[in-house]
């Protein structure tokens, strides 16, 4: 079995060509996470990532990526932990440039659908609810309790009606999205059975797109200061 493998200058990509692979996928990861979360919004940046499958300019129905990638026999997911929020798919190679166009949009043009907002906190909200059940979870907050308070580990960070359901929560959205959505805090990473000259094509072509408004990555003054069975506090 070969493959080969291509860094490109766009938005950090890394390229993997192998011939072999019955599935493609594309990665994308934004440099943010819920350590950015602001203190009157707790949950914003995991809601952002939900709100993003709600509808861009160029496909602006709900859920293009869910209903696109089962044609290609695939799925999708995303998640939002403290430093990072990543999206990304599978499906039949045949899929892969339209699938990758999809996604690329969210860091384009979203729209941020009024019809959308509600329906999507309710699904962060259930997320935080079906934790209750879920072993990790309980661990988590233990873990979280024990960090230090100055951190902003120690903070709640899934997002919930309590702290999500804001007047003003769509701007809030944008503003979130504007500040750190950028092409210089997003790496792509795009494998398929294309050579890596078409998958380069392929990445000039939608990629460049992406805003880069030169945004600075996140920082934090007091960071996580306990490690616990691998995770940070």
């Amino acid at each position: 079995k070969q493959w080969y493998q291509r860094r490109v200058a766009i938005t950090a990509g890394t390229l993997v060509s192998d011939s072999n692979s019955p599935t493609a996928s594309t990665s994308y990861n934004v440099a943010v996470g819920s350590l950015a979360n602001p203190d009157d919004v707790l949950g914003l940046a995991h809601y952002l990532e939900h709100m993003l499958f709600m509808g861009t300019k160029k496909y602006p129905r709900e859920n293009t990526a869910d209903s696109t990638a089962t044609k290609f026999d695939g799925w999708i997911n995303a998640y939002t932990d403290d430093l990072n929020t990543n999206y990304y798919f599978s499906v039949e190679n045949s899929g892969l440039k339209n699938m990758s166009d999809i996604y690329a949009q969210f860091f384009i043009e979203p729209l941020f659908n009024s019809s959308s907002l509600g329906r999507e906190m309710l699904a962060v909200d259930s997320e935080y609810k079906m934790g209750f059940s879920d072993d990790f979870w309980p661990f988590y907050e233990l873990m979280t309790s024990l960090s230090n308070p100055e951190s902003p580990h120690s903070r709640f960070s899934t997002g919930s009606l309590s702290t999500l359901n804001k007047t003003d929560i769509r701007e809030r959205l944008q503003e979130f999205y504007d500040r750190y959505y950028s092409a210089n805090l997003i790496t792509i990473a795009m494998v398929g059975n294309q050579t890596l000259d078409t998958l380069q094509d392929w990445a000039e072509e939608l990629f460049t797109s992406i805003p880069n408004k030169k945004r600075a990555r996140p920082t934090y003054d007091t960071l996580p200061s306990l490690c616990l069975f691998g995770f940070l506090l």
